[in-house]
């Protein structure tokens, strides 16, 4: 795995709640609870910044479906 996959691994996995799994196709997947943040190739050249602009956005995202399903309002 290349070392800019290995940064985008150790920063989605520190937001809390975040789960790693192998998905299919030969991808790494990233959850929070049901949801599918995002999924990671793990050969190949990938943009570190895009990626993970775009699984944080995921995250608030289902943080929030989360929070509602449990009645917790901001």
């Amino acid at each position: 795995m290349s070392s800019f996959a290995e940064t985008i691994k150790r920063e989605v996995t520190s937001w809390e709640g975040v789960t790693l799994r192998r998905g299919p196709y030969g991808t790494v997947e990233f959850r929070l609870g049901p949801f599918v943040l995002g999924a990671l190739p793990l050969a190949g050249l990938v943009d570190e910044r895009t990626i993970i602009k775009r699984m944080r956005d995921a995250y608030d995202k289902a943080q929030d479906k989360l929070d509602r399903s449990a009645g917790v309002t901001a």
